[in-house]
Parts: C-alpha cells; sequence; structure tokens
C-alpha cells in the first residue's frame, strides 16, 4: 500500500513527533511519503521514509493567507498524482485543510491533534474564516482518528458527527529509558533536590505558565525548599508568548526568586541556592525530568499530551488540569476508577498579563503539591501508578491500532 502522510512541520511539536514514530513504524510494512510545509529545520525529527516539501513565503492577511492554501493545495495535488497513494493521512489541522481541498480520489484519514477548545477562543476574523474551512475539511474525511476518545464527544457536541474511531500517541520506553540516564552538562546537578518541581511545555497561553508562576510562588512561601524547572522554548516569534515569557521572569523575580539558566555556566553553590531552572527547548527533556519529583500540567486543552505521558514515563507523580482532551483519559480509568495522577480544575483562559492576583484556584494547586511534597509515601505510590499506566501506550501496541485502520479503510 502506498501511504502519502502530510504534516505542517517535521520539527519542534507533539503531533510531529508522534507523526515521525508513525510513518518510520508504518514504512516496515508499507511505502510512505511524508510532506510538510515547513523548510529544513535542525529540530526536525528522524522521518526515515521518503520525504517532499511544500515551502511558501509567509503570507500575512487573509487575502494573502487564502492564496497561499491554494497554492500548497495545488502543489499537494501535484505530489499526489506522481506518487499515486492508496491513503493519505493527514496530521493536525493545516494538513487536514489542504488534504481535503485536492479533489483526489484515495482515501483520506484526518487525524485529529487537539481539543476544539482552541476553536471556541477569541479570534480574529481571518482566524474564524479557517476554522469552518477546517471543519469542513473533517466533513469531507474518509475517515476520522482523533488521538483522543474525548474528541469524539467534542465532534457530536460541536458538529453532530458521529465518530468511534480514535489512536492515542506511542511512546518508546527504551530511548526514554536511556535518554534519562545520560547525564547533564556542566554541573546543572547542583541545582536539584528533593523539592523539584518541573513542567514541559513551550510558553504559550495554552500551556498556562501565568498561572504556573503564580502557585509556585505559593507553593515556596510554604516549602522555602521548593524548586521548578521550566522545559521548554519561546517562540519569539509571536508577541503574546514573549509577554508571557517576561511576564513569568518578572513575576519569579519580583517575588525573591534566584533563577538560573541552562544555557549559562554557573557555580555550585549558585545552583544551590537557585529556585528557577530554565532550560529553553531541550531535544533530552528525560535527563531533567528524571531529577525532579513532581510533574505539573496546567494546560487549558491539549490532544494527548506527550509532556504528560513522557513525565509519568519518567515514573514522576503528575497533577494535571482537567482539561479537553487527554488528561482525564490518562489519569482516571473510568472502567475500574482507578486513579494514575491527580486531575485539577481549569484556570480561566481570558487572564490578564497585568493582574497579578491569586484565587481559590491558584490555592488548591498550592495544597495539593504542598500535601504530594510533604507525603513522600504517597509521591512515591503515585510515581507507581503512573509509570503503570503508561507502560500501556508502547509504540507497536498503538501502531498496531493504525494497521488496523488502515485494513478497514482498505475494505
Amino acid at each position: 500500500m502506498k501511504i502519502l502522510f502530510i504534516v505542517p512541520s517535521f520539527a519542534n511539536g507533539g503531533q510531529e513527533k508522534a507523526g515521525m514514530i508513525l510513518c518510520n513504524y508504518l514504512m516496515q510494512y508499507h511505502q510512505v511519503l511524508a510532506v510538510c510545509f515547513e523548510s529544513p529545520s535542525p529540530t526536525e525529527y528522524n522521518y526515515k521514509c521518503d520525504i517532499k516539501r511544500i515551502i511558501l513565503a509567509p503570507k500575512n492577511g487573509l487575502v494573502a493567507r487564502l492564496l497561499g492554501l491554494l497554492e500548497k493545495v495545488k502543489r499537494l495535488k501535484k505530489i499526489k498524482q506522481h506518487f499515486n497513494p492508496n491513503v493519505s493521512i493527514s496530521f493536525g489541522d493545516p494538513a487536514i485543510v489542504a488534504n481535503c481541498f485536492t479533489g483526489t480520489n484515495e482515501l483520506k484519514i484526518a487525524s485529529l491533534r487537539h481539543s476544539f477548545k482552541n476553536s471556541l477562543m477569541a479570534k480574529t476574523a481571518g482566524e474564524k474564516i479557517y476554522d469552518r474551512l477546517y471543519k469542513f475539511s473533517l466533513k469531507k474525511a474518509d475517515m476520522i482518528v482523533p488521538v483522543s476518545n474525548e474528541i469524539n464527544g467534542e465532534l457530536k457536541k460541536l458538529f453532530n458527527i458521529e465518530n468511534k474511531l480514535f489512536v492515542t500517541n506511542g511512546y518508546d520506553f527504551e530511548e526514554i529509558n536511556y535518554k534519562a540516564s545520560l547525564p547533564l552538562t556542566d554541573n546543572l546537578n547542583a541545582f536539584f533536590n528533593d523539592k523539584v518541581i518541573a513542567h514541559v511545555g513551550r510558553f504559550d497561553a495554552q500551556k498556562c505558565h501565568v498561572e504556573l508562576v503564580k502557585f509556585f510562588i505559593i507553593v515556596k512561601q510554604r516549602i522555602p525548599s521548593a524548586k521548578l524547572i521550566l522545559i521548554g522554548g519561546i517562540d519569539t516569534a509571536r508577541l503574546q508568548n514573549k509577554e508571557i515569557y517576561e511576564f513569568c521572569i518578572s513575576y519569579l523575580q519580583r517575588n525573591d526568586c534566584e533563577i538560573v539558566y541552562a544555557d549559562k555556566h554557573y557555580t555550585e553553590e549558585q545552583l544551590l541556592k537557585a529556585d528557577i531552572l530554565i532550560t529553553g527547548r531541550q531535544t533530552n527533556p528525560f535527563q531533567f525530568l528524571s531529577k525532579a519529583i513532581l510533574f505539573v500540567f496546567p494546560s487549558l486543552f491539549e490532544g494527548f499530551p506527550n509532556a504528560l505521558m513522557e513525565a509519568m514515563a519518567c515514573g514522576l507523580p503528575v497533577i494535571s488540569s482537567d482539561c479537553p482532551t487527554g488528561p482525564k483519559e490518562i489519569l482516571l480509568d473510568e472502567n475500574t476508577n482507578e486513579i494514575y495522577g491527580f486531575l485539577l480544575p481549569l484556570f480561566d483562559y481570558r487572564y490578564d498579563l497585568m493582574d497579578e492576583t491569586v484565587n481559590e484556584n491558584h490555592e488548591l494547586w498550592a495544597d495539593t503539591i504542598v500535601e504530594l511534597l510533604y507525603n513522600k509515601n504517597k509521591l512515591e505510590q503515585l510515581g507507581k501508578q503512573s509509570y503503570k499506566r503508561v507502560k500501556q501506550y508502547t509504540v507497536d501496541a498503538v501502531c498496531k491500532k493504525w494497521l488496523d485502520i488502515l485494513s478497514l479503510g482498505k475494505n
């Protein structure tokens, strides 16, 4: 079978990493060609199949973006005519839209990678039009395969689309364990004590860093030895993300936190005294995660969050927001009622970066963290539960589900 895999980028994100894992697995059984919409990047994942790129100059303005989409569709259709795929699989919104407008006859599979909560947030007129194109594309897809079963509930509620299929992400535990065992560079080990709280995620409104630093300061006031490690990049091209990053740094400093950065050199004494470690984007977050004691994840929405699962793969107890979609599906087995981590309420995404007040939800997050940091037995028990749960999501088990779906589509 010839499979065309389409993804916006080969670099950086969770869907891109999941796409790499799926393509590299499927090429053992089928001929796979992967297409992305970006230039080569040093942070790209290792897609081992043949690849093609559709590279267009950045477009500003609604009309220019729509013309860019038409050009992207035209070039993608040309690739299809040459490759002649039996199936096309699109990961992520831009890929789904471009794929479904090509008008070609292969089986088109749209893989939804995040909750629709993002579509309901305030947007520009252009973004709203693009969202409508996206929703129309879903109606045109032959099969929809979300990354979380909860997204099927959203499809029914928002668009009256009945869908039962879904396939989560899969994880290579041998690779994770190896990367977690690698030593940190320089003398960064000196930063870590038995009260280090970790978070992984780019600085972005979705990841809720503003609320994270607020509840961490409450924790710090109650447990002065508590520390925080923030693992994730800063997309300074987007003004909002830069403002979020700057707010977090300023807020922590004004609350007497000493901040160190993984790309700078410090003495052992400076690292011992530091409260915050900011790593920037890391190709290997596991060597940091494995040295923390607890993972927090206050996202506003997700799909099936790699960061949460990878922290669990490192044996970390986890506290997550009960956001759409993924965390509840991961941390609570509704068939057995077995619990694999804490689910706490969402924060309000309509925050004001000038507002430094804290509310009952910040206090609740801080209370939960403090209680765990004082209870080593509970931490150890939750860490074991994390690892027990995540072991169910192996690459082999997950990718075999994709093979079953491809067989179903073929028939």
